[in-house]
């Protein structure tokens, strides 16, 4: 097996292996959803961060070379506050960090 073989063996198993993890995690999450507001939450959250996965890679093998690599500028602070978001709206739904009434 040469490199190029190997390069693109390890792509697709790596591609495979991330996206057997995230339907895992997104199961885990969505049975752990009480009602239909925090499941909605969750679908809102996984397409969000779909899309910012899939424009990351558009972006990768439509910009030119050397370019190309300064979408991964922005990506993290993106992921993270996507993340954020999502965590904050679940909490709130669920009344977590609020004073109890009484």
């Amino acid at each position: 097996m040469n490199d190029t073989e190997s390069a693109i063996l390890y792509g697709v198993l790596g591609s495979f292996v991330g996206i057997v993890g995230s339907v895992f995690g997104v199961r885990a999450t969505l049975k752990q959803c009480k009602t239909a507001a925090e499941r909605r939450v969750v679908w809102q959250l996984t397409l969000g961060i779909g899309l910012l996965v899939a424009a990351l890679l558009a972006g990768l093998f439509l910009i030119p070379r050397p370019f190309n690599w300064l979408v991964w500028i922005p990506y993290p602070f993106l992921l993270i506050g996507c993340i954020g978001y999502g965590n904050r709206k679940l909490a709130a739904l669920r009344g977590v960090g609020q004073p109890e009434v009484g």
